[in-house]
């Protein structure tokens, strides 16, 4: 199946797996090629520390979400990325 068009007909994909697997260079491949395919691009990160932040020079991600990376002009959309926490996820749903 070609990624672009996996992406475009998905609404939600889960990367997951133990330490030392590359999660977070999957996750990185997945929303440029998303971003690529003219999506914007939502990473949520909820374990607490993102090595995805580091990877962009970004520091850690918080609730609000920040750009990673801005769409171009070739049509390529945004990465935008967060952190949810369980207790900030509580919170939002009270």
């Amino acid at each position: 199946m070609d990624p672009a068009q996996f992406l475009t007909e998905s609404r939600v994909v889960i990367v997951a797996g133990k330490g030392g697997v590359g999660k977070t260079t999957v996750t990185a491949a997945l929303a440029r090629t998303a971003a690529l395919a003219g999506l914007t691009t939502l990473v949520v990160e909820v374990e607490g520390k993102s090595g995805l932040a580091t990877l962009y020079g970004q520091p850690q991600f918080a609730y609000d979400e920040v750009v990673l990376s801005p769409g171009g002009p070739q049509g390529a959309a945004d990465v935008l990325a967060r952190t949810v926490t369980p207790d900030e996820a509580l919170l939002e749903y009270l």
